[in-house]
């Protein structure tokens, strides 16, 4: 087994901040789970969620609830891990293979192929 990473942590702040980059959009927050776990509105949809398409053929998750996610950079918490992150050392060892790219390039690959394949893998 190989870890196929670029030997580098990131938090989830970072993530969210490079795929917002890449794709020119704020990330918005996309609700899955059990509906009871969901807030209660007056006339509940059938589906609290869908996906559609936008005119210029883009998937766009449309979330029928409106969240505003707040967070807040604290010291970690007891029991939080340091750092976790996939050494790639033994690919490199053994197939020769490293990263070539970092998180904004990967990124904006993964934006402009799901830009280019919005139904996914499927035929549809």
């Amino acid at each position: 087994i190989y870890n196929l990473g670029t030997g580098t942590g990131y938090s989830v702040l970072q993530m969210v901040q490079a795929m917002e980059k890449a794709s020119g959009r704020e990330v918005r927050a996309e609700l899955q789970g059990h509906r009871q776990l969901l807030p209660q509105t007056p006339d509940p949809p059938e589906q609290p969620w869908h996906h559609s398409l936008s005119p210029s053929g883009i998937p766009e998750p449309m979330v029928l609830l409106s969240l505003q996610i707040k967070y807040q950079i604290t010291a970690r918490r007891e029991g939080d891990v340091a750092s976790c992150y996939a050494d790639p050392t033994l690919a490199e060892q053994e197939l020769g293979w490293k990263a070539a790219f970092g998180l904004d390039k990967m990124c904006e690959d993964l934006w402009r192929w799901q830009l280019q394949n919005p139904t996914g893998f499927s035929k549809n």
